[in-house]
């Protein structure tokens, strides 16, 4: 009897699996929007998207990159991560922690804060930190130029050059008038509950600029 009922489960859950993989086969998916922007006709010149903002060029994802991607480069997308901070800011960032892209450790060696972040008890998450606590190290502190020269390591005037963290909503204010086709591919990269309060915040900041929600 025990038998009997174990195949009958095997049975029905069997059955389901087929019908569902059938559904998903057969029936062709929803549209989201009627025409993908990032999707260009044949014959046309393809999109360029600046990575982190362009992080060969300049120092990754900050406002300092994000200029000069748009405005010398003319690119047609900005790609980075989104990380949400301690009070609420959506910032960008590659990694969920900064140490490895600003000061925040002192005047030590890329190399030495590298082994340092191995143990990830000693990395700086931007989920512990507030906006106004992120604003305060130089983002450029670490970036070379092609000579292997750090140029901004002594910057002062971190929000006049752009060497802060950015935020989304001071990129998509500083490009809002000038490009309003801009375009953007992000990652927000938070999970669970955090996830959807970054998602919200995400969905409410596009509610300022439509031309960028499509």
């Amino acid at each position: 009897m025990k038998k009997f009922k174990a195949l009958k489960v095997i049975s029905l859950f069997l059955t389901a699996v087929i019908l569902f993989l059938a559904t998903v086969n057969l029936i062709p998916p929803k549209n989201n929007v009627e025409e993908n922007p990032f999707i260009v006709g044949e014959g046309k010149l393809p999109l360029i998207a600046a990575h982190r903002g362009g992080s060969i060029n300049n120092p990754e994802n900050t406002m300092l990159a994000f200029r000069e991607a748009v405005n010398t480069i003319g690119v047609d997308i900005i790609e980075s991560d989104l990380y949400l901070t301690k009070d609420g800011y959506l910032v960008y960032n590659h990694d969920d922690y900064i140490d490895e892209t600003c000061n925040i450790n002192g005047d030590i060696p890329l190399s030495e804060v590298e082994a340092l972040c191995e143990d990830e008890n000693n990395r700086h998450y931007i989920e512990d930190m507030t906006l106004a606590e992120l604003e305060q190290y130089n983002f450029g502190y670490y970036f070379e130029d092609e000579k292997g020269d750090r140029i901004y390591k002594d910057e002062t005037d971190l929000a006049a050059k752009g060497l802060q963290i950015a935020t989304v909503e001071k990129l998509f204010e500083e490009f809002y008038e000038t490009d309003p086709d801009l375009m953007f591919i992000v990652e927000i990269k938070n999970g669970g509950e955090d996830g959807f309060k970054a998602c919200k915040i995400l969905n409410d900041t596009l509610e300022k600029y439509p031309a960028y929600k499509g």
